[in-house]
């Protein structure tokens, strides 16, 4: 039996959101992701599969060269290099996660390492959380993201991949299910990313009412829910920063973000109508206004990257019954829905979906395909669940 790939993957976004954390919390100014990338790149080079590399280099190389197009055609003062790192993230993120579901490395941890290691990291980030929580009350500090920095939707969506990628592999227990969900739930919701934690919530709640027989499903929620309410009603202070960002789902009227993001919509479309050319050739925006959704793509690489990114999310929507019997759909549906409606082309999240994506195409290629093709979706065997 071909082993779990979701295994390494939730390991692989474990170490990535360590490689965030430390950047923002330690080494602020070390650039410590962006040299992270850049050893994470060539050895990913050599370990993962050689069609995971050639995939990705494709995608990556025509999304380089139409970005810089941009700089070739648009005059634009807002042109610059400030977001070419990206470009070494998407390749090498995107790498090593088709590499992963492509069939794994050529060298990896035997399966009971990376259970343990998932079982740690869980506990060492909600202690963490708890930790921080109790220096907030400590020292007043009146955000939570005075202690997590800046990157707090970074995070967030890391803790989030890991915890559906976590939740999602074979043989999981119960148990086990419940003291990460639970771990991954707490933290979310403190370093404050709404989107991470709604979709988080609604996502575990498929995979485990999917995963599991009756016996199972009553018993977790018997045992939770008294533990939930004891929890929220002896920890729970309802007039943190946390919890007060998380109400502010029902009065989004009121928020900011809501109100800048909608700013950078009207800017967009504002642009269009100015300059139409800027559909076809990318029309880079002013720094940390880019619209907050699938169209930044359009922003950066233009017509020819958003063409591209299409067509691989039409495969996946032509397969989506073979991604809903997989066991890939949560990390598949968070990428999704967060590209869509709340992330930009900077965030790690267009990476992964990206590797999703691409390792979806994989058994397409009939040059690739093999009688004994342990490749991307199609090798279902490796990636439903073993009940």
């Amino acid at each position: 039996m071909k082993s779990d790939p979701l295994l390494p993957l939730g390991s692989f976004f474990a170490v990535l959101y360590l490689v965030y954390f430390t950047n923002e919390t330690i080494f602020k100014d070390a650039q410590l992701a962006l040299i992270f990338w850049s050893i994470a790149l060539p050895v990913g080079f050599v370990v993962v599969p050689n069609r995971a590399v050639f995939l990705s280099l494709f995608v990556s190389v025509t999304l380089t060269l139409t970005y810089f197009l941009g700089f070739a055609v648009n005059a634009s003062e807002h042109v610059s290099l400030e977001y070419f790192p990206q470009i070494l993230t998407t390749l090498a993120c995107s790498t090593w996660v088709t590499g992963i579901l492509m069939g794994g490395s050529r060298w990896s941890p035997p399966e009971a390492f990376h259970r343990w290691f998932h079982r740690i990291f869980a506990l060492g980030a909600v202690g963490w959380t708890f930790y921080s929580i109790q220096t907030i009350a400590q020292l007043r500090i009146a955000d939570a993201r005075d202690v997590t920095g800046f990157s707090y939707l970074t995070t967030s969506d890391l803790i989030t991949v890991f915890g559906l990628t976590s939740l999602s592999r074979s043989k999981i227990g119960g148990l086990e299910f419940l003291i990460i969900f639970t771990c991954c739930l707490i933290t979310v919701t403190f370093l404050g990313s709404r989107s991470a934690m709604v979709l988080f919530s609604a996502l575990s709640i498929v995979i485990f009412f999917k995963s599991f027989n009756i016996l199972t499903k009553v018993g977790v929620v018997v045992v939770a829910t008294p533990l939930i309410v004891w929890w929220a009603g002896t920890f729970v202070d309802f007039n943190s920063p946390a919890f007060q960002r998380l109400a502010s789902l029902f009065t989004l009227g009121e928020d900011n973000s809501l109100q800048d993001r909608l700013y950078f919509f009207s800017v967009f479309f504002e642009k269009l109508y100015s300059y139409p050319a800027c559909i076809v050739v990318p029309c880079h925006a002013p720094s940390g206004e880019y619209v907050h959704s699938f169209l930044s793509i359009f922003e950066y690489f233009g017509l020819v990257g958003a063409l591209v990114i299409f067509v691989l999310v039409i495969h996946a929507v032509l397969n989506i019954k073979l991604v809903w019997r997989s066991n890939i759909f949560g990390i598949f549906l968070f990428s999704a829905i967060s590209m869509i409606a709340t992330r930009a082309w900077v965030s790690p999240v267009f990476a992964i979906l990206v590797g999703i994506l691409l390792a979806m195409v994989a058994p397409k290629i009939r040059l690739w395909k093999r009688a004994d093709a342990n490749l991307g979706v199609k090798a279902a065997h490796t990636l439903r669940r073993e009940i």
